[in-house]
């Protein structure tokens, strides 16, 4: 899931990386004069890159390329190649995983297809409002698809045309540019993606700009409109035409496209990609479903109408991720005096406590602390609070807007250390602030059908189930 990768090595000596013989570096040397013209020095090694300039050291490339010794990265690159990766780049090339800072991140998954990606490609037609730009290899060859920002980049291609080998495999990617964009995810450096659960983060990150994206079924040839209402309805083909529309008109525009999209029978492209970047994202997590109990325990009698009423099978619980401790590559009983100043927690002193938005230590307050001290670090430690009572705020007012509107909710919340999902009406949850300190993420949903039972149940509840459990 995680492909190419730029950080900064703080706190290194390029020395240590001379001292490495796997690495060769060489230098700019001018052909006239034979002096050394650029005190930039670089090594690769399989599909990554080492820089040095001065003190400064960089590190880029792509992780999967090196789990195959440089070779393709269009096979699968699961969670646990990912650790084998960083402890060879710990162990061989003297990495230190909690300070190497990540600046660039490539987080994807590769779809493997019956059929050819440039279809899905070509069906891409703009990203909320922003149209895409063709992508091309190096022999000038269109791949597929891009839509670009300041802070990341949405990108579709073809994988096979890509390394040359004509497979049918669809890369769906989102390139994060900027380290602000990882902050939300909790992923700062290195060691952090050695965490199951922050990993499962990015995957949310990629997946979160999927309802973004409009997709335009080409196959259809207006069967069941009229000639005008065809022609007015493939305006919705043209990028222009929802680069031209505002934002509260295109709001508007777009919940009436995908009900001509349902109603006429289209391919629901947007809805394809969720699904498939979810399954093939928790394979790679190796995350499996199972079942938990009712998040919504807190729930009082109250008086419901028809649509809340839920059977046992209507309701969806699935493990998203495991949490696997803070990320540690390293015993801290085996590890340097380098690496033991950075490790983010020690067993001998297991009483550390952090603040639960910014990770600082807090060790040293009031045992029910649980955010920074204005008293001790001053004002800005007030964002802190505030930026834990605005979340809480936020996944209030969606489900008050979610009763408003009769909608269904996607609950992701945490459980001793584990993500669980959950489909709830917002007149079943009881909002307290220990039910919100648990939740993570709450998104609408389209309510499910009203009460059914035996064999309708079963099989409304097979589209939430894996393709292989389904038989």
């Amino acid at each position: 899931m995680i492909d190419g990768v730029k950080c900064v090595c703080k706190g290194f000596a390029p020395a240590a990386w001379a001292a490495v013989p796997l690495l060769d570096f060489g230098v700019t040397v001018s052909e006239t004069t034979g002096e050394i013209v650029s005190t930039k020095r670089e090594a690769e090694r399989d599909g990554l890159t080492f820089r040095t300039r001065g003190d400064y050291c960089q590190m880029f490339g792509s992780l999967h390329s090196f789990k195959n010794r440089g070779g393709t990265n269009a096979d699968t690159f699961t969670f646990d190649d990912l650790q084998k990766v960083l402890g060879t780049l710990q162990r061989d090339y003297k990495i230190n995983p909690f300070a190497t800072y990540i600046q660039h991140l490539e987080i994807g998954v590769n779809i493997s297809l019956e059929y050819s990606p440039d279809i899905v490609i070509k069906s891409a037609i703009s990203h909320k409002g922003r149209g895409f730009y063709p992508i091309y290899d190096r022999r000038h060859h269109k791949i597929g698809k891009s839509c670009e920002y300041e802070d990341y980049a949405i990108k579709l291609y073809n994988k096979g045309k890509q390394d040359g080998t004509r497979a049918n495999i669809l890369r769906f990617e989102y390139v994060a540019r900027r380290a602000r964009v990882l902050a939300p995810c909790g992923v700062r450096t290195l060691a952090d993606l050695s965490d199951r659960s922050k990993c499962a983060r990015l995957l949310g990150l990629l997946l979160s700009v999927v309802p973004g994206i409009v997709f335009y079924d080409f196959k259809y040839k207006g069967a069941g409109m009229t000639p005008a209402q065809f022609e007015k309805f493939r305006q919705y083909s043209n990028p222009y035409y929802w680069e031209n529309l505002t934002k509260f008109a295109r709001v508007k525009a777009f919940p009436r496209y995908l009900e001509k999209v349902a109603k006429f029978g289209l391919i629901d492209w947007q809805k394809w990609l969720y699904n498939k970047t979810t399954k093939t994202g928790a394979l790679l997590l190796g995350c499996k479903p199972e079942n938990g109990g009712f998040f919504h325990s807190d729930f009082t009698p109250c008086k419901q109408n028809g649509l809340a009423t839920f059977s046992t099978l209507e309701c969806s619980l699935e493990k998203v991720a495991t949490t696997t401790g803070r990320g540690n590559l390293v015993e801290a009983e085996t590890a340097t005096p380098e690496m033991q100043a950075n490790l983010p927690y020690n067993p001998a002193t297991e009483n550390r406590r952090f603040c639960v938005v910014c990770g600082r230590e807090i060790t040293g307050q009031k045992s029910n602390s649980r955010f920074c001290s204005e008293r001790l670090y001053g004002k800005y430690a007030k964002k802190c609070r505030n930026k834990d009572s605005n979340r809480r705020l936020t996944i209030k007012r969606k489900i008050i807007r979610a009763m408003k509107n009769d909608k269904f909710l996607i609950v992701t919340y945490e459980e001793n250390g584990v993500l669980w999902s959950d489909i709830l009406h917002p007149s079943e949850i009881s909002i307290t602030r220990a039910w919100l300190d648990k939740v993570r993420t709450v998104e609408t949903t389209d309510q499910p059908p009203k009460r059914l039972k035996g064999a309708k149940a079963r099989e409304y509840m097979k589209q939430f189930q894996p393709k292989e459990e389904r038989q």
